[in-house]
């Protein structure tokens, strides 16, 4: 993407790759092109903000299910431990008296 220099003139093109091959499409050589461009690149510099505040977002959020996962596997140990003290035991998954013999 840019201003190319073509004959006595200067245009801008855009470039893009299309089936492997890179194709200049034609834009415009008044100068107001200059004012859209910089529109485009605050758009596209914004967009950029927004994806990276978001990944520090997901990075954080993961790192709290993280910990939460963490602290829930302790209290489950320790209920199993408090559970298992009192003489109950697991059963499909629901804690059970054991029976008295």
């Amino acid at each position: 993407m840019g201003w190319e220099q073509r004959g006595n003139g200067t245009y801008y093109y855009w470039k893009r790759r299309i089936g492997g091959r890179v194709v200049s499409e034609y834009v415009g050589n008044n100068p107001m092109i200059q004012e859209i461009l910089d529109t485009t690149e605050s758009t596209r510099e914004r967009e950029t903000r927004k994806r990276k505040q978001e990944a520090r977002e997901r990075e954080r959020f993961e790192k709290v299910e993280r910990e939460l996962d963490t602290q829930q596997a302790e209290i489950r140990a320790l209920m199993k431990g408090v559970y298992t003290s009192y003489g109950y035991h697991q059963h499909k998954g629901q804690w059970r008296r054991k029976r008295e013999s």
